[in-house]
């Protein structure tokens, strides 16, 4: 390609950490697992530079991982990365507005955003009109969003379960050289029974209201 994305190049770094020798079969094991925006501009496997849009994926037959640039998750492996890039330009440009339906399930699975949220954004995504109370939350969630994106490897405690084995870490240039595991971030949920404060009743009713109507 005369774009500088090479795919011939992109082969020869995803086919050996992956178990199929047959592109056409391997692409089927991995999975996106993560996407973050680098503070400088990286290199993606298939030599393409600059990339900033980089995108995880794990094989969850291997247990391999590495970092690809966004064009080639989309273009070379099929994954729709792009829309959720997509929904993160939207909502850095304007924080009133709503993730799309990728994002949502997206971060939902990462544990960014907790059951709560997730069925929040669900039911307010297509509203036009929003209450005070529900456009704060709706910014909040934005702010959750824009801040877990500038960190690598936030893909959740459980590394979604998609392998019994560590994922190994392989940067550029470095296939058969794992890195160390990378760690994710505290996104726990919070629990869904809070605690009382001090002068509080044990039993005092809740006052939010449900999802999309805090």
């Amino acid at each position: 390609m005369g774009d500088g994305y090479n795919f011939q190049q992109l082969k020869k770094h995803i086919l050996p950490l992956s178990n199929a020798a047959a592109w056409e079969v391997a692409v089927k094991e991995w999975s996106l697992v993560g996407i973050h925006e680098a503070d400088e501009p990286e290199t993606c496997p298939c030599g393409h530079f600059p990339i900033i849009e980089i995108c995880s994926i794990h094989n969850r037959i291997t247990g391999r991982a590495t970092e690809v640039g966004n064009i080639c998750v989309k273009r070379f492996l099929g994954l729709r990365s792009d829309l959720i890039f997509t929904a993160i330009k939207r909502i850095r440009k304007d924080p009133d507005k709503s993730l799309n339906a990728d994002a949502i399930a997206f971060f939902h699975e990462r544990r960014v955003l907790n059951d709560w949220e997730y069925s929040f954004c669900q039911n307010t995504m297509r509203l036009r009109s929003l209450t005070s109370a529900q456009l704060s939350k709706r910014r909040d969630i934005n702010h959750k969003v824009l801040a877990v994106i500038g960190r690598r490897g936030f893909q959740g405690p459980q590394y979604l379960g998609l392998s019994a084995r560590p994922p190994r870490l392989i940067r550029p240039g470095l296939a058969g050289k794992p890195s160390p595991t990378a760690q994710p971030s505290p996104t726990a949920e919070p629990s869904s029974r809070p605690t009382p404060s001090a002068g509080t009743p044990r039993n005092a009713p809740r006052v939010r209201g449900g999802p999309g109507f805090p």
